[in-house]
């Protein structure tokens, strides 16, 4: 049951965003003429920011996990070589996201960031959607098909509204981004709760 508890972290993890202001500026903004300022104001001022942001539950731990169990189970499980090859991406993207505003500025950090937020935030729920998956797959069984086929939609459900809740955030609309964080929380709970109450279905060759 190791691998399987590992995965549930990863996804929590993914879940959680606590970000706060790092102690590391940016390179100060050089602005640049466009017919759209406040768009530009948004995603430099409320998405990138002027110095790295910490999360205090960081993305790198979950992907660092997934790639872990991945490499464990990929004889096992075919969707663990996806969930392998999307976690790198997503960790790479990640990163360049953190370092990118070090070496670009003016329109190129706007347009650069503007894209790799979209990117990201995809391929994170992508990622998290295969990670769901393989973790369903670790208790898969005749007599918990139809449990884990539920378990299997909340997981979908959990992070479908976490990349809603990343594009409210994108718009910056405050109460929208909590409603979704808010149903996020909830259909977290859910699969967790129910995982948990089919521990035993876990097997111990596969989890």
């Amino acid at each position: 049951m190791k691998k399987a508890v590992l995965l549930w972290v990863a996804l929590l993890f993914l879940t959680i965003d606590t970000r706060i202001a790092g102690l590391i500026p940016y390179p100060e903004y050089i602005p640049f003429d466009t017919p759209a300022p406040e768009t530009v104001d948004m995603i430099i001022g409320h998405l990138i920011g002027d110095s790295v942001h910490i999360d205090i539950f960081t993305d790198i731990i979950g992907y660092l996990l997934i790639l872990y169990v991945s490499c464990k189970v990929v004889n096992e499980n075919t969707k663990a070589f996806r969930a392998f090859g999307l976690s790198v991406l997503s960790l790479l993207l990640y990163l360049a996201n953190l370092g990118m505003p070090f070496v670009l500025n003016g329109e190129a950090r706007y347009t650069t960031g503007f894209f790799l937020y979209i990117a990201y935030t995809l391929l994170k729920t992508f990622t998290a959607v295969q990670c769901g998956f393989i973790l369903c797959d670790m208790s898969e069984c005749i007599e918990n098909h139809a449990w884990i086929n539920v378990v299997a939609i909340f997981i979908m459900l959990a992070f479908i509204s976490g990349f809603i809740r990343s594009m409210s955030l994108f718009y910056n609309l405050p109460r929208l981004t909590v409603t979704y964080y808010t149903v996020q929380a909830f259909f977290t709970l859910l699969y967790s709760v129910m995982l948990w109450l089919r521990r035993s279905y876990f097997r111990e060759g596969k989890s």
